[in-house]
């Protein structure tokens, strides 16, 4: 008993925290400093979770497996949940078909896409290290007989009206990677979820909260602790910690919000300084959207000028260390740019 009410205490103490950060992050985006109306496309820089927005965030192995997603996505896209996910979660609820469709759009010419993408499993996985087989896995889900059972209980529990919504994604999330539905990708939807959750719950303000950078530092902990849930201590375990990396997140997150713009402010005024150019802030605005760009894309919008005058405007960018060159151009395959900075800076080390 007195090991359930300490444990009890150190839950109560971090959920306190976790509120505390969400709310400050929550306040920040809400009330930030707005330089100009152009200064609010930084929001889209914070790692939206969003179908257009999936291209460049990269994931808890530090892979980017979603830099393609948007290059396969038509121009002029039919409006979907994850157009907009804002205004789809407050028309109707989030439900295990949106979980299907993200998983297809996740999976999309990248690493697993072959693997029953937008599907639940049919067949039995297992997590091992390379070349152990089943009898000695790591972990082993439920037998796929099972998945849609525990799915749709799974999606009852995410829409129960339960007196903390934090503790509840806790556990929400922790179910998620136990019943591990997919075959693959379960571990990248899952931490994709946290945010969804959050905002359709009116805890956060917008749908942006990148919590795979905790859980790649605390790895070993955070698999050791989902693995060993098997009883009320255990969970206990759980929940603290997933509540410590909402609120480490979330003070990580706020210092990144004021980063980017800190960034956009002193970049607008260098890109002026450079370019003496009525675009150069429209043009600032659209690399913060997207700041993994081929060229070509910009000459499409309406609000650029002529193709010279925006491949000059690059020029000098690039020249000024603003741009770098992820790919040169060759052949069929054009140039790629990136703003390298904010990509930096949103991904909390140097990857460009």
């Amino acid at each position: 008993m007195l090991n359930d009410i300490i444990g009890l205490g150190i839950v109560a103490f971090v959920l306190v925290c976790a509120l505390f950060g969400l709310a400050r992050l929550t306040l920040f985006k809400r009330s930030g400093p707005d330089y100009n109306q152009h200064s609010k496309t930084c929001n889209s820089s914070c790692l939206r979770i969003s179908r257009k927005h999936l291209c460049w965030q990269s994931t808890i192995d530090g892979s980017t497996e979603l830099a393609e997603v948007r290059a396969k996505l038509p121009k002029e896209e039919p409006k979907t949940f994850w157009d907009d996910p804002e205004a789809a979660l407050q028309r109707r609820p989030f439900n295990i078909n949106l979980l299907r469709e993200l998983h297809g759009i996740l999976l999309d010419g990248i690493r697993g896409r072959d693997k029953g993408r937008g599907r639940f499993r049919t067949v039995q996985n297992y997590i091992a290290p390379p070349g152990v087989g089943l009898e000695e896995a790591l972990f082993v889900p439920p037998e796929p007989n099972k998945v849609m059972e525990y799915m749709d209980n799974w999606e009852k529990y995410y829409h129960a009206e339960e007196r903390d919504g934090l503790v509840q994604l806790a556990v929400v999330h922790a179910q998620f990677e136990i019943i591990h539905p997919f075959v693959d990708g379960n571990g990248r939807l899952g931490r994709m979820l946290v945010p969804l959750f959050l905002f359709e719950r009116e805890i956060l303000s917008r749908p942006m909260f990148y919590l795979s950078s905790y859980l790649e530092a605390h790895r070993d902990e955070y698999y050791a602790l989902l693995r060993g849930l098997d009883g009320p201590e255990s969970w206990n375990r759980w929940v603290a910690f997933f509540l410590r990396a909402l609120a480490d997140q979330a003070r990580a997150n706020t210092e990144k919000a004021r980063g980017i713009l800190e960034l956009y402010a002193r970049l607008k005024q260098q890109t002026l300084s450079l370019t003496h150019s009525q675009y150069a802030v429209p043009l600032l605005d659209h690399l913060f959207r997207q700041p993994i760009f081929a060229p070509s894309n910009l000459l499409d919008l309406e609000d650029m000028p002529s193709k010279p005058m925006v491949m000059g405007l690059l020029r000098k960018l690039r020249g000024a260390g603003i741009l770098a060159v992820l790919r040169e151009a060759r052949g069929r395959r054009g140039q790629i740019l990136a703003l390298s900075e904010l990509v930096n800076l949103s991904e909390g080390r140097k990857v460009v």
